[in-house]
């Protein structure tokens, strides 16, 4: 999760964000996630959930944070904010009723608190009004994972119409350098849907996130990494 601005100071006053220099003008600030796309295929294959499109309708069907688990998705390590590469991934809360489905729908709520978690910070380091646009494959390709990341966010999100995001962005950027488009804004931005967040799962959400805080910092105090 990462913002672009103009001039002004380089730096983020958060010691968990990182900054570099996009161009002459701008800066990019902000977090980036081992867990996301990965945790998903971890997911997909350990528990042997079956056709992806099957998969996808049950998790539609489920209730928000239903299943009673808290799940820390560290299955590559933990980076923005904590930057502990040896952090693993717990599962906490499981029971002889949780079923595969639970622990799938669990791992793609944990990685959507995650990037709520990220926005907090990243809004209190440099505020301001922004729109939210959501890239990457496993993301765009899952019909579920949208709606849970708005409904944890509690505002839109607008998905991206371009599968290689940062690609693209590199090339706009050498277009304009090189003079060829006068502005990178003067170019739209693909956006396919926009997702628009549940206000009662958002209110559940916003405890499932308390829950989810107070593990990964038990985690970390007893350094169970």
């Amino acid at each position: 999760m990462r913002i672009v601005w103009e001039a002004g100071k380089a730096a983020i006053a958060d010691p968990g964000q990182w900054c570099y220099r996009v161009d002459r003008r701008r800066f990019a600030g902000g977090m980036a996630l081992s867990e996301g796309g990965n945790a998903v295929a971890w997911a997909r294959k350990s528990l042997l959930l079956g056709a992806p499109a099957e998969i996808e309708a049950n998790v539609v069907a489920m209730p928000p944070d239903g299943h009673g688990l808290t799940v820390l998705p560290f299955f590559l390590g933990a980076r923005s904010p904590d930057w502990i590469d040896g952090r693993t991934a717990v599962f906490a809360g499981i029971t002889a009723a949780t079923s595969p489905l639970d622990m799938y729908r669990a791992v793609l709520e944990s990685v959507a608190i995650r990037f709520a978690l990220l926005k907090r910070r990243l809004d209190a380091a440099r505020p301001g009004q922004r729109r939210v646009v959501a890239t990457g494959a496993a993301f765009l390709q899952s019909s579920a994972w949208p709606q849970i990341v708005a409904d944890c966010l509690g505002e839109e999100i607008m998905l991206s119409g371009v599968s290689e995001g940062s690609l693209r962005g590199a090339a706009i950027l050498a277009l304009e350098e090189l003079g060829c488009i006068a502005s990178i804004g003067a170019l739209e931005s693909p956006i396919t849907a926009v997702v628009n967040p549940d206000a009662e799962a958002h209110a559940i959400y916003a405890k499932a996130m308390e829950r989810h805080k107070r593990l990964d910092e038990q985690m970390i105090s007893m350094n169970v990494v």
